[in-house]
């Protein structure tokens, strides 16, 4: 049977601004992420980087010319941006044996792992992490119980 375009294959606009929760296995914690390029995010960076556009070329590589102070200043304001407006909430992270509270300065300063980023980035990227028919399915298949008893919660969901 053919799949429902409407019910099975798109995404929940609700799901991409109020955010869907990913389970990082690398980092053992957990996200909030809205969708990649959502339309504050894009609000943020396009003020933020007004100032610099002339640093960029026409398929969004910096020209040659641009000085590295100004690349670092670009990366910093892209961060920042990505912790406000994709980022959204962090679960079970901790540092220096303290949970890692929910702060945009938190965040950025974890954003700078490139590592981190990156799967912040591929989730919120992701449009299964949209899908209210695939969270559906998933909160379904956690609540039966497995063979010790326990359930996960659907927020430990991994990204792919």
């Amino acid at each position: 049977m053919a799949k429902d375009f409407f019910k099975d294959l798109c995404t929940d606009k609700a799901l991409e601004a109020d955010g869907a929760w990913v389970y990082l296995p690398d980092f053992e914690g957990s996200v909030k992420v809205a969708r990649w390029n959502n339309p504050k995010y894009q609000q943020a960076l396009a003020a933020e980087l007004k100032p610099y556009r002339r640093y960029i070329d026409k398929r969004g590589a910096f020209k040659p010319d641009t000085p590295e102070s100004v690349k670092q200043e670009m990366e910093q304001i892209t961060i920042r941006a990505t912790a406000e407006h994709i980022l959204l909430d962090i679960k079970d992270f901790h540092a220096e044996g303290q949970q890692i509270a929910n702060t945009v300065e938190n965040k950025a300063r974890m954003l700078r792992d490139d590592d981190f980023f990156a799967q912040v980035q591929e989730a919120a990227m992701y449009r299964e992490t949209f899908r209210a028919e695939e969270r559906e399915q998933e909160a379904k298949n956690l609540k039966k119980p497995s063979a010790g008893g326990l359930t996960t919660p659907p927020e430990t969901r991994k990204a792919s």
